[in-house]
């Protein structure tokens, strides 16, 4: 076998993973990873092929590295969000601390719920758990949008975040 980098012979040691470089200080096997590291952010090196149609290779296989990396980091983004979502949902099934969302909904943009719920006064106005205002809204008939706004805001309210104009 022959070291990736120099191309110096490797000794190989029965039973033993096979080498891949030919030092023990691991010269060879940084110096190859910084070479493969400087191919990957760099879009023109000096090795590049002199063939066209190497170079049009070379140069097609770059622009999709470039376009996978793109996705990627796209697709990690789209997993951090969804993971907060999902974690704002489990808050929001946990939640049982007392709340006044009375107090919070007269601080937000008005919206028909609110304006509904902020005329209702039989809402409870001390702070309550999100499972009685839950309670609350189905006995006095409210609609299934109207709670699925309701769990909307509750969510904001439990991040502590104004609604979005």
């Amino acid at each position: 076998m022959q070291c990736l980098y120099c191309g110096k012979d490797v000794p190989q040691i029965p039973g033993k993973r096979e080498r891949l470089y030919c030092d023990n200080k691991n010269v060879c096997k940084q110096l190859a990873y910084k070479k493969r590291k400087a191919i990957v952010n760099t879009p023109l090196v000096d090795d590049m092929p002199v063939n066209s149609v190497q170079r049009n290779s070379y140069t097609e296989m770059l622009s999709e590295l470039v376009e996978l990396r793109t996705k990627v980091s796209d697709q990690a983004q789209t997993i951090a969000s969804q993971k907060h979502a999902l974690e704002v949902d489990v808050w929001y099934h946990l939640d049982s601390e007392a709340r006044g969302l009375k107090a919070w909904l007269k601080k937000q943009r008005k919206t028909p719920l609110i304006e509904k719920l902020l005329a209702d006064q039989f809402l409870p106005a001390k702070p309550t758990s999100r499972a009685m205002f839950e309670r609350y809204l189905r006995s006095k008939g409210y609609t299934a949008d109207d709670l699925a706004e309701f769990a909307h805001l509750w969510k904001a309210l439990i991040k502590g975040e104004a609604l979005q104009s």
